[in-house]
């Protein structure tokens, strides 16, 4: 009942022929069904055409409404819950498992080919289970990155970069148990970290250099082992362990940026994105861009938000919505809601994203 309350308002709101009202309304009722209400910002009983048609009622212009209309059809990228979950599954058979093959293969001096034999041996068999993933954000979903890595054990994992004490005893314990049981090579410390995110659409808040000091994610976990894995008379790291940064989905400008920030901050690291959205997928609409500042409340700026952004953070213009998020650097029109500002022009947003940041929580 209530999309068909709002299919009558979006007669009122688009100028379209009964063809086109037919067309895009089958083709709008697809997406909704097999993606939009699945959204997870939107509020109990909320679906996507009731937030589509108080979204268009902004727009005063019924060609700008029809550009948006288009916008959603044929230009959005959204990354379903099931899609999400797919990346996810890729990470330890299609990207960490075979570099623990390169490296074992290096090691014993055997051909990469030779598969059978790789995976069977002792150095392959120890080095995967010598290896600790850890998670950079809640995002990072470690708890599906385990379930559908049945090769590894659970007490490989870990929610955050940062493991107390009872965590490093309780994982130096299982990794002794799993050299004994399994007749696994060396002393119980892991040999290999991997960090895990899910999403970076400039990269800055992974890791940046300011005024000649470095900050972001990577640069806490770092610090938390050197100073914290690696020390001590019972270290959980080897001394040589080595680190793969894991993201699930990346933009290419972040990718590149956390590349060249990465080979000044560590150069043995290395990257690995799972799925990376091209330079081509950034709107350079100028009708579209125009659409994006006009829309975006001055109210958002504040303490956290220190300058407008209509096209997203780091002017990234991204048309990217994630299913339990809209990152910050996609276009304004997508994620600004500013309906409970005081003093703003109530916005509502398309797929309004909850802020890590907030004013009202400091």
């Amino acid at each position: 009942m209530r999309d068909e309350v709002a299919g009558r308002l979006l007669d009122q709101l688009l100028t379209w022929d009964a063809d086109e009202q037919a067309q895009w309304m089958t083709n709008l009722r697809r997406l909704a069904n097999h993606k939009y209400d699945s959204y997870d910002g939107f509020a109990a009983g909320e679906r996507f055409f009731e937030s589509l048609a108080r979204w268009l009622g902004q727009f005063d212009s019924p060609d700008a409404r029809r550009r948006l209309v288009s916008f959603v059809l044929n230009e959005l990228i959204f990354i379903s819950s099931k899609e999400m979950n797919h990346a996810i599954a890729c990470v330890y058979p299609d990207f960490i498992k075979p570099e623990l093959i390169l490296r074992v293969a290096d090691e014993l001096g055997i051909y990469p080919y030779e598969l059978r034999t790789l995976v069977a041996s002792d150095a392959f068999r120890t080095l995967r289970r010598k290896t600790l993933y850890l998670g950079l954000s809640d995002g990072a979903r470690m708890d599906r990155l385990r379930r559908s890595s049945p090769e590894l054990s659970h007490e490989q994992f870990w929610l955050s970069p940062e493991l107390g004490s009872h965590a490093v005893d309780t994982m130096k314990k299982k990794l002794a148990d799993a050299i004994e049981e399994q007749q696994l090579l060396e002393g119980p410390q892991f040999r290999h970290v991997v960090f895990v995110d899910d999403f970076y659409g400039s990269g800055t808040s992974l890791l940046h250099k300011k005024n000649g000091v470095w900050g972001g994610k990577l640069s806490r976990a770092r610090t938390h082992l050197n100073d914290d894995l690696r020390e001590g008379r019972d270290p959980l790291l080897e001394e040589s362990a080595d680190v793969t940064v894991v993201i699930y989905i990346a933009s290419e400008q972040a990718e590149e940026h956390i590349r060249t920030t990465m080979e000044q901050f560590e150069p043995s690291w290395s990257l690995k994105v799972v799925q990376r959205l091209p330079r081509e997928v950034s709107c350079d609409d100028p009708e579209l861009i125009a659409m994006c500042e006009g829309f975006f409340d001055p109210v958002l700026v504040d303490k956290h938000k220190k300058e407008k952004t209509p096209l997203g953070y780091g002017g990234a213009a991204l048309p990217l919505v994630l299913h339990h998020n809209t990152p910050n650097n996609s276009l304004s029109v997508l994620w600004a809601d500013s309906t409970d500002r005081e003093g703003g022009l109530d916005r509502h947003a398309l797929f309004r994203r909850y802020e890590r940041h907030h004013v009202d929580r400091p």
